[in-house]
């Protein structure tokens, strides 16, 4: 059985395809996601400008063709979700050049006219270094290093 591009273990036609081709509109935020996702595989760039939500909508179906012309989607990992929130973080791997990259993004989604739709990314917490011998930011009154950061 041959996967879906999401990664789900159904086919394409039975999972992702269904969407793309409109036969049913994704439930939730989730599967807006994968068959997002899906359609960058297959090169559905119309279903793509299609599900993003208008009013965040700043470029044409040409664009994504264009930006995405040299990008081979290999792999779907979903990090998190929360379907009600409308928020979900994936990594998306792609090959370009010979060069394997990872496109790491939390996204919004937004329920509209009885359709979820992909508003755009959110920005992620800053991550901070810190050194050995500051305080753990646990609290415990520790240096980092004989704390958390062993």
């Amino acid at each position: 059985v041959n996967m879906c591009y999401c990664g789900d273990k159904l086919e394409f036609s039975e999972h992702c395809g269904k969407f793309i081709k409109g036969e049913e509109n994704a439930r939730t935020p989730l599967e807006l996601m994968k068959s997002r996702y899906s359609a960058f595989v297959s090169e559905d760039y119309q279903y793509i400008y299609d599900t993003y939500y208008e009013k965040t909508r700043n470029f044409t179906v040409e664009d994504l063709a264009t930006s995405n012309k040299s990008s081979h989607w290999v792999g779907l990992e979903i990090i998190d979700y929360d379907n009600k929130e409308g928020i979900v973080t994936f990594i998306a791997k792609y090959r370009e050049n010979g060069f394997t990259f990872e496109h790491k993004e939390k996204s919004k989604f937004i329920f509209e006219n009885y359709k979820w739709y992909y508003y755009g990314m959110l920005p992620f917490p800053k991550q901070i270094k810190i050194k050995p011998n500051e305080p753990c930011p646990c609290g415990s009154g520790k240096k980092y290093k004989k704390c958390c950061g062993k």
